[in-house]
């Protein structure tokens, strides 16, 4: 049989079959490959995500009241580390994961000070994954290795401006401050309108970010949707369930604006790589080093948008992902790609605003296409849509979202919007 041969049977496979086979593959080459898949006709956040690959039989990490349990996941591959990373995009040291006020090796960090050269930020190793969707209408499947198992998998996270495989990509670790026209990631910081902690359109926080570089080659940006979406699906896999804030946390999601521009970074600088409540809505959550992942404000992604009717996105600054475009010309998407359903053709993107219940899977990621859910069941997340033209908001809302958040999603917002409940995190993809 030839190789053609080989391929077009292999995919003329239910996605169940073509996986088991991969799995077995990869486990004669030692691959460790973690997956998860979604079965959209369970309503149960918890129920509806079951392990498969290397991670049948692993225990779910979740929040108690008496701290967080890393389940089997405490040592996994893709765990990040803390570190202050200057900016030429080189670590200055690395942080005492439990103490951030130190370094790891215990002596005073300068995690506080604007004048040190550098920002607090996550370090995630290189991970090759992939989306696929499944036979049924909002059916998905994910899978992540440390290495690449074929030709599916990609590391979109881990590539730099010249689309060069990088070892590293960077997540800030804190909620936006600009000092000195610098979008910076310090503790110890209020993130109110006036320090540059929101309020800002998209053009003066992406402008903000990039005021970090050192050359005319982009490594420092805003957050980016490649990056936000693997992470939100490492939680999914961490938890096995959609309802990230009963695992994890509610996070800051009550008290309003006044709230979220009362806060001041670092609040959890002792809480460990994961720290929240699954009691009160007024405690920042911490997952993987981060504060604020969910609630406190909104934050703006570069890389996925809402024009009427579709969505589209862009995975890399230069073109290794097929874009047509360098950058992500914010908020034109030109050169951009649309969301594709299985059969080829552009994804259409609902209109309004309703509980995710069903989301598609595959090459951009995940994203809502039916919101006909509820507060208790299947993404416990809203999305918010509209007409129009609009920029995408993920990161599970803000000071005001309740149980709304975790996965919750928005493109009603234009990119020259300013408000006090919206900001951005930094991102960083240093040069190989």
């Amino acid at each position: 049989m030839k190789l053609k041969d080989v391929f077009r049977a292999y995919n003329s496979l239910p996605v169940r079959d073509r996986s088991a086979l991969l799995f077995g593959a990869s486990l004669r080459r030692r691959h460790r490959v973690y997956g998860w898949h979604i079965d959209p006709a369970v309503s149960d956040p918890a129920r509806a995500v079951t392990y498969i690959g290397s991670a049948a039989g692993m225990t779910p990490a979740a929040m108690h009241s008496d701290g967080f349990s890393f389940g089997s996941w405490e040592n996994a591959f893709f765990m990040p580390r803390p570190c202050m990373l200057r900016y030429d995009g080189t670590v200055a040291y690395y942080l005492d994961p439990d103490d951030y006020s130190k370094k790891a090796d215990g002596s005073a960090s300068d995690i506080a000070d604007p004048s040190f050269p550098a920002n607090a930020m996550m370090e995630w190793p290189l991970i090759w994954y992939k989306f696929e969707a499944g036979e049924r209408e909002g059916e998905g499947y994910f899978f992540c290795s440390d290495s690449r198992v074929d030709e599916s998998y990609h590391c979109w996270c881990n590539y730099d401006a010249r689309d060069n495989i990088i070892p590293h990509f960077y997540t800030s670790i804190y909620s936006q401050n600009v000092i000195d026209g610098r979008l910076r990631s310090l503790s110890g910081r209020t993130t109110n309108s006036e320090n540059g902690g929101s309020n800002m359109s998209g053009q003066s926080e992406a402008a903000a970010a990039m005021a970090n570089n050192t050359t005319d080659t982009v490594e420092w940006y805003t957050d980016v949707w490649a990056d936000r979406c693997l992470i939100n699906a490492l939680l999914i896999l961490m938890g096995r369930s959609t309802d990230l804030q009963g695992v994890f946390g509610y996070g800051l999601v009550s008290g309003d604006v006044a709230a979220s521009e009362a806060y001041v970074t670092g609040s959890l600088d002792r809480g460990g790589l994961f720290a929240g409540s699954t009691d009160v809505m007024t405690q920042a959550v911490k997952v993987f080093g981060m504060e604020n992942w969910w609630g406190h404000k909104w934050h703006r992604v570069a890389g996925m948008q809402g024009t009427p009717g579709v969505y589209p996105y862009k995975l890399t600054w230069g073109t290794a992902d097929g874009s047509t475009w360098v950058g992500y010309q914010e908020p034109l998407s030109n050169g951009y790609a649309p969301v594709r359903t299985p059969d080829g053709q552009p994804a259409a993107r609902p209109t309004g605003t309703g509980y995710i219940s069903k989301c598609l899977f595959g090459a951009h990621g995940f994203v809502p296409i039916t919101l006909v859910g509820s507060p208790d069941t299947a993404y416990r997340a809203e999305c918010y849509t509209a007409e129009d033209n609009a920029y995408c908001l993920v990161v599970g809302g803000d000071s005001n979202s309740g149980t709304r958040a975790g996965l919750t999603f928005a493109v009603n917002n234009s990119f020259v919007s300013a408000y006090k409940h919206i900001a951005t995190g930094l991102s960083c993809k240093p040069l190989s």
